[in-house]
């Protein structure tokens, strides 16, 4: 059984190294209760359009059955048209900001879409839309539109008029348990704010579903930054939820763009936060899934971590919704969701051991802090 797992897995990679363009078909066609798999990991891991333009690469004799494919076109459809809405949404929300007097930077969703060569088919999410002047700036706008609010240490919920995407406003782009390498992480942020807001892209028009030239653009960070501050987001996510393949994806084209002679400088940076050794993980997981060579890594491989990372992203799927092994936790309570995940924690030690032993402390505080703020 665990052989066949581990030929299923590999088989799914292939896919999505078709998908990328580092291959251009599979060592072996696969059966229709195959593919049929392929789907439904496609769909935990929401990368079912990266799975469309595989199929259209790969010869015609490697492609799944008719019945699959259509069910494969027609969930690619609705992604593209939801990406189609979120772009759009996405200019709407930098301009508004904008008017506002607040410098902005779109984190993630769209701005890693950009990089991927058919934006339209990585699966869109919500808004994480990163402001300048602080947190206690951005939550004081917030709490000036809404009586109440719902804010965690970096970023607050947020809905505005004519702009159905739920949006995240960040003051912060991610956090650490550990209140060391968070001081750190928030200075790294802090000297680089100005730069990332002020790195503008032009958006071509067919990504917004309109014939119509305007001006179309907001700003993503630099290839540098992402290569630091969504390293910090995955591993953050594998410790409170769950993190999936298409997180790895994006990172995967983060390092494609990322400059070799920034490499130095990102591992300084991820050294100084307590994650070189879960940097290292990263680069085996990416090497499995997405066959990356070294002159892509950013730092050598650690295979024996890297087989838990990639185990763990496996089982979780995108932020744990289908991962079985929460069950019944997931109903509970507070309390015994902090102690699920004290223990699920524990086994990331040789990952990021600050992580770690910083964690209950920082979840106790967390909580407290947001009790007192009234902002739970």
């Amino acid at each position: 059984m665990f052989v066949i797992a581990i030929m299923k897995n590999k088989a799914f990679f292939h896919i999505i190294q078709v998908a990328i363009g580092q291959r251009c078909q599979l060592d072996n066609s696969l059966k229709e209760e195959e593919w049929a798999w392929v789907m439904e990991m496609a769909t935990k891991h929401a990368i079912m359009g990266l799975v469309a333009d595989a199929i259209e690469k790969l010869p015609e004799n490697q492609r799944p059955p008719t019945p699959l494919r259509l069910e494969c076109a027609s969930q690619t459809v609705k992604t593209e048209k939801c990406n189609i809405h979120t772009f759009r949404d996405c200019v709407a929300i930098t301009k508004i900001f904008e008017k506002r007097g607040f410098k902005c930077c779109i984190l993630k969703g769209q701005g890693n879409a950009l990089s991927y060569n058919n934006p339209l088919r990585r699966q869109s999410g919500d808004i994480d839309l990163w402001l300048n002047g602080g947190r206690e700036k951005v939550i004081g706008f917030v709490k000036s539109q809404k009586n109440s609010i719902e804010a965690r240490i970096h970023h607050v919920e947020y809905s505005e008029k004519g702009i159905s995407t739920s949006v995240e406003l960040h003051y912060v782009p991610m956090f650490l348990y550990s209140f060391i390498s968070q001081y750190r992480f928030e200075k790294f942020c802090k000297k680089e704010m100005e730069r990332q807001m002020c790195h503008l892209v032009d958006i071509d028009k067919s990504l917004l579903g309109t014939d119509k030239d305007g001006d179309y653009r907001f700003a993503v960070p630099t290839p540098d930054f992402n290569a630091v501050f969504q390293m910090v987001h995955i591993m953050r996510h594998l410790f409170e939820e769950g993190i999936g393949l298409r997180q790895l994806i994006d990172y995967y084209h983060v390092l494609r763009l990322l400059p070799k002679e920034d490499h130095e400088k990102v591992m300084r940076v991820l050294r100084e936060l307590g994650l070189k050794r879960f940097a290292a993980s990263m680069m085996y997981v990416l090497e499995k899934v997405c066959d990356i060579n070294e002159e892509l890594m950013i730092c050598p491989k650690d295979n024996h971590c890297g087989e838990l990372l990639l185990y763990e992203i496996m089982m979780a799927g995108n932020f744990g919704i289908e991962d079985n092994r929460l069950g019944e936790w997931r109903h509970k309570s507070i309390f015994h969701m902090f102690i699920w995940k004290l223990n699920n924690n524990m086994k990331y030690w040789k990952l990021c051991p600050s992580e770690v032993a910083w964690g209950p402390a920082f979840r106790i505080w967390h909580f407290c802090w947001r009790k007192c703020k009234g902002y739970v």
